[in-house]
């Protein structure tokens, strides 16, 4: 959403047919509106996924909301983020919310006032972070009530791979992806939101294309796809040498 709300910004196409959304005032309107709005946000790389659409709805697009509204979201959003990297480690959405509204008015006496705003503020974010990453490890055991559960973000670091990370905004990423092949067997290579249309060929020429390993000729697999923020990472691999 914060990708989202960011591209809105300079995409004057997405911003009109958000706009047309928010204005729809019958029901072939609003179809006609939300099949537009899809067909932007392909443009633009989105992943039309349920969560993005689901928050992007009811959050964003929302009955009330307007150019205003997403300005203030983006704001709250980027100040959420500024704030966990200053402080080095995530915030609930409770505390963000009250942060963000004593730093815009700058004091802290109207305890009431500050609580009305925050809350209000609350209404309109969602959870993320270590709030959903719990959430999807819970499980029910009656001989366990500690609810102690291991962070997953650590073990994906300890399970990582750590091969060389490559864009495919290099015009030379196919030449660099073959060479680093050729020593450890492994790359990822990262496609931005923006080229997501030109996934298909980007797997293309990674399956078609084979590459020199002391004479003999290889062809990649892509062994992995993964969302990394608004990009897509693909991890690919020298099968004969990683096995």
């Amino acid at each position: 959403i914060r990708s989202y709300l960011a591209e809105l910004q300079n995409n004057e196409e997405l911003r009109r047919c958000a706009n047309s959304v928010r204005s729809a005032d019958s029901f072939h309107q609003r179809a006609e509106a939300n099949r537009l709005l899809k067909q932007a946000l392909r443009a633009a790389g989105f992943h039309l996924s349920h969560s993005f659409m689901a928050v992007l709805y009811s959050r964003v697009l929302r009955p009330g909301s307007n150019q205003a509204s997403d300005t203030r979201l983006e704001n709250a959003l980027t100040g959420w983020a500024h704030l966990e990297g200053a402080l080095g480690f995530e915030l609930p959405m409770h505390i963000a919310s009250v942060a963000h509204v004593v730093r815009e008015r700058g004091d802290i006496d109207e305890s009431a006032v500050v609580y009305e705003k925050a809350c209000r503020l609350q209404a309109v974010l969602w959870p993320r972070g270590m709030a959903v990453r719990q959430y999807a490890l819970q499980a029910y055991n009656r001989f366990d009530v500690s609810k102690t559960r291991t962070e997953r973000v650590l073990g994906e670091y300890l399970c990582s791979t750590r091969a060389m990370m490559l864009s495919v905004d290099d015009p030379l990423w196919l030449n660099l992806a073959h060479e680093q092949l050729g020593k450890t067997g492994r790359v990822d290579i990262e496609v931005p939101r923006g080229k997501l249309t030109e996934l298909s060929g980007f797997l293309a020429q990674l399956q078609t294309v084979p590459f020199d390993a002391m004479g003999l000729f290889f062809y990649p697999r892509v062994a992995g796809m993964a969302r990394k923020g608004g990009a897509v990472v693909l991890s690919v691999e020298f099968a004969e040498a990683a096995h």
